[in-house]
């Protein structure tokens, strides 16, 4: 390792909005930085439609995909919240990881539907990188599994304390499910106990 990459890597944080192709330039112009990208899962603009207007030579190859965006589908919290960002990364550099974010750009947002495109997805995001997402393996505090009905539960009385402030939340589900918390009826979730 020469001077100017040892110098690279003592003082300079590297994050990709392009992926594995922009880090391999990277690679190839200062050596092995290590492998972290954008996760879609991330953008939460994703999913809204195209918002370029199509060409007519162009129009049948969108129509066909009901002029999706690049990075559709749209991805809900439940979606967001499978996220592990510390997959791929192998257990030996995890402790270089030094955070995450969320991303939203204006090409389909403005102070109109800015809080509902932003909440509550965001904040499973905050909750997955400071606490991991649910899978077989994720457990709490206390050593339980993590189940989605236990983090729709939070994640809906935190979107009521917050509408209750003027944010206007998007809803986290039907306002039933958080009435009948801990019943299977029509929500299916279960108490989250294990």
């Amino acid at each position: 390792m020469n001077l100017s990459n040892l110098l690279l890597c003592l003082f300079v944080s590297l994050q990709s909005f392009l992926g594995d192709m922009c880090l391999g330039l990277f690679r190839i112009l200062f050596g092995e930085l290590g492998n972290s990208h954008a996760n879609l899962l991330q953008y939460l603009d994703c999913g809204k439609g195209q918002w370029l207007d199509i060409p007519p030579s162009a129009y049948p190859s969108y129509a066909k995909d009901g002029f999706q965006d690049y990075c559709a589908p749209y991805h809900n919290w439940r979606h967001i919240y499978t996220y592990n960002p510390l997959t791929d990364i192998p257990s030996s550099l995890q402790h270089l990881v030094l955070g995450g974010e969320a991303h939203l750009w204006a090409e389909m947002t403005d102070e109109v539907n800015l809080d509902p495109m932003l909440w509550p997805r965001a904040a499973a995001v905050g909750e997955v990188l400071w606490s991991g997402g649910v899978d077989k393996n994720a457990r709490d505090e206390m050593g339980r599994v993590r189940e989605q009905g236990t983090v729709a539960r939070r994640l809906g009385m935190w979107r009521e304390r917050v509408v209750a402030m003027g944010v206007r939340a998007d809803m986290v589900q039907m306002a039933f499910c958080q009435m009948v918390e801990g019943e299977k009826g029509l929500c299916g979730m279960g108490t989250g106990s294990g």
